[in-house]
Order: structure tokens, then C-alpha cells, then sequence
């Protein structure tokens, strides 16, 4: 929609007072010359437009407001309360505390609320449920005490209890840790904490918009999916891993660990099969996505940083979008990157999935016979090596 800036306004006024003027003078037989000076006309047209203006100004903000693609970020949670999609709350890293007993020790009980630290760091962890110990090593559950992907550990971080330590504790280390998410929002002038950003939001919301609710179809799962904190990204796989069955393999892209843990997997299963919405007779399977190293080499020009991370942008939004069970062609890959970034030429060299070089990428899907095996849900997990192409 189209709205006059001050100047044109200003120009309208002008334009309409001076035929106004000169038509009551042609009424009245007086001379066409005018009774008014060209800088008084001016002057009138300065002030009833930028009156005009005010109110133009008034009905621009009102009409983008109106929309989700273009609202402002104040407007997205009113949205989100008309649409029941709420944005994501900050979340805390969770994860695991792997408890080694001393030599000789039979048992010992980790109870619920005891802080565990990594002294490098100083970041601090929470038991969230209290667990004994009885074989030589166990996993203990922990949760961040703090929001944000600061608190992310890679496995193996040493631990110890930040108050009394535990007897017949020998050792403790990190496993799994991950999925800590903050986003700083700025609402109404007032500094919120997110779990997404506000255009991740906004385009959720736009999905819920443009696909109504519709008893179970693939976008309805992804929308119940991804409404949790720790899922970012869902894929929706039909009538698998049998008929009458759906199957949806969660991934969370806002940590290094991009692997969903046990509790969340339970938490989301939990969701989507609550007869509150899941469809009468649906058996669905939740599981978590198996991510696999995929080493891309490639050649590029211009060769600058920015073109750079354009080119590595597109390689990962692209990946992030193939369902497992799909087979990337190198060709498409190509035009996808040729399209959405800076890049006048890109060449892929070589490509490697888990050590062996290949010709094409098949990310597998596999359902185990037996109901206790992990189902194998690949994704890539991208490494991009750029270079120069005119050399």
C-alpha cells in the first residue's frame, strides 16, 4: 500500500489552494493574478500538510500492524495469543552429571537440589531428580542454573559439588549437556529474554497462519513439535514406521549437540500423543535425529568474507531442510547456493559423510525390528571449507 511522503503532501496542498483560490477569483470576476502571495500559499501548504502527514503517518503504522510479515516486534505475542502459538521462554541447558563411585563403594544417593560446578568455567548445575548410584558409573540428571547456551559443556568437563562433597563419589564429568537457548528481544523499550529470536517467531507464526489446524496433517505435527523450547527444527515422516503410524524425528540447531536427550523426547511424545489433539486411532513415534559429519569442500568468487558467509549460510539453511531418508544431488545443492548467496560462481570439489567420499548424500532412515533399537534418523551436521575459485 502506498502512502505520500511529507513532501508530496506538501506538493497536493499547494497544488489544490492554488486552483481552489483561482477558481473563487474566476467566480467573483477578480483578476486571475490572486489575492495571495506564491509564499503564502506555501506556508498553508506547509502546515495542512504536515497536519496530513500526522494522520498518514497514524494509518502507515496501523496497516503494518496489522500484519504478521510486517508488524512490529510489540505486536507478535498479541498475535501469538490470537493464533495459541506463544514465543518460546528462555531455556536452560540440561543434560547429564556422569557419577564414577570410588573403589568399593556399594551405593551412594545424589539428592534433588545439589549444585554441581565446573570450577573452569564456574557455571553451575542443579540435580533435577534425586538418583542413587549403584553400578560403578551412572548418569545423573542436571539442569543449568542459568538460561542461555553459555551453560552448553562438551562431554567430558570435569565436575565437582560446589558445597560438601558426597562420599564415595571418585569423579564426575559432563555428558549431553546441551540445549541452553537466550535470545534478548527488545518489547515495548523493555529488554525481554527469548528462547528464539523475534524473526524465528514471526515465522513460526506465519506457518500457524498459512496452515490452519487441520486433524493431523505433516504441518500440523511440526507445529506441535516445534512449539517446545528445545525443538527447532521437526521432521514429519508419514505412515512410518508402519500404516495409520507417524513418525517425528525432533533436532535442536540452537546447540553444538544438535541431539535431543531422553526427557525431551519423552516430553514431546507426551505432547503430541494427548488426546487433547493427537488424531483418534494415529500411532506416533518421537524420536531424536541422528546427526552424521558431513565435510564440504567447495570453491567459490568473489572471495571475501562476506561472500563467504553467505555461502556457508545457504549450505546450512539447505541441509537443515532435507527430511532423513532424502538424497542430495550435488546439482541442487549447487542452485540453491547460486541463489541464496553472494556468490557469482560456486563449484562443490569434493563432499565426505563420515569418512568416505561421496557422489551423492542418502541420509538414512531406519526403523529397528526391534522396538528397543534406536531408530537411525540422519541429518547432516555440516563442515565448510571454501576456497578460492580463481585460483
Amino acid at each position: 500500500m502506498e502512502f505520500k511522503s511529507l513532501r508530496e503532501l506538501v506538493r497536493i496542498v499547494e497544488n489544490s489552494l492554488f486552483v481552489q483560490f483561482d477558481m473563487l477569483n474566476r467566480l467573483a470576476d477578480m483578476p486571475t493574478t490572486g489575492v495571495l502571495r506564491k509564499s503564502v500559499f506555501k506556508v498553508l501548504a506547509a502546515v495542512v500538510g504536515g497536519a496530513l502527514h500526522l494522520l498518514v503517518l497514524i494509518e502507515k503504522k496501523i496497516w503494518k500492524n496489522a500484519f504478521v510479515w510486517s508488524c512490529d516486534v510489540d505486536r507478535l505475542d498479541g498475535f501469538g495469543t490470537e493464533y495459541g502459538v506463544p514465543h518460546k521462554p528462555p531455556m536452560y541447558a540440561t543434560g547429564y552429571a556422569r557419577v564414577v563411585l570410588a573403589s568399593g563403594t556399594s551405593s551412594v544417593s545424589i539428592p534433588e537440589g545439589t549444585v554441581i560446578t565446573d570450577s573452569s568455567s564456574s557455571l553451575e548445575y542443579e540435580v533435577i531428580a534425586t538418583t542413587t548410584v549403584t553400578s560403578s558409573a551412572k548418569d545423573v540428571p542436571v539442569r543449568a542454573l542459568v538460561y542461555g547456551a553459555d551453560s552448553n559443556l562438551d562431554d567430558g568437563v570435569a565436575l565437582e559439588f560446589r558445597d560438601v562433597d558426597i562420599a564415595g563419589v571418585e569423579s564426575m564429568s559432563s555428558k549431553d549437556i546441551a540445549g541452553g537457548a537466550l535470545f534478548v528481544v527488545l518489547v515495548n523499550g523493555d529488554v525481554q529474554g527469548w528462547g528464539e529470536t523475534a524473526e524465528m517467531y514471526r515465522a513460526r507464526l506465519q506457518n500457524r497462519i498459512q496452515n490452519p489446524v487441520n486433524g493431523g496433517s505433516k504441518n500440523d505435527y511440526w507445529t506441535w513439535a516445534t512449539r517446545h523450547q528445545f525443538v527447532t527444527h521437526a521432521y514429519i515422516i508419514p505412515q512410518k514406521p508402519k500404516v495409520n503410524s507417524v513418525s517425528v524425528a525432533i533436532a535442536n540447531y540452537n546447540s553444538d549437540n544438535i541431539v535431543c536427550t531422553d526427557d525431551q523426547v519423552e516430553e514431546v511424545k507426551g505432547y503430541l500423543t494427548s488426546d487433547a489433539r493427537r488424531p483418534i486411532g494415529a500411532d506416533v513415534h518421537v524420536f531424536s535425529v541422528t546427526p552424521v559429519l558431513l565435510e564440504i569442500s567447495a570453491s567459490v568468487t568473489p572471495f571475501n568474507d562476506a561472500v563467504k558467509e553467505s555461502v556457508t549460510d545457504a549450505i546450512m539453511r539447505y541441509f537443515r531442510g532435507v527430511d532423513p531418508g532424502q538424497t542430495v544431488y550435488f546439482e541442487n545443492l549447487r542452485l540453491y547456493v547460486r541463489s541464496n548467496s553472494l556468490a557469482e560462481s560456486f563449484r562443490i570439489d569434493s563432499v565426505v559423510k563420515d569418512g568416505n567420499s561421496v557422489s551423492e548424500i542418502l541420509f538414512a532412515l531406519t526403523f529397528p525390528s526391534d522396538p528397543d533399537d534406536p531408530v537411525v534418523a540422519e541429518v547432516a551436521d555440516c563442515s565448510v571449507i571454501l576456497r578460492d575459485g580463481d585460483i
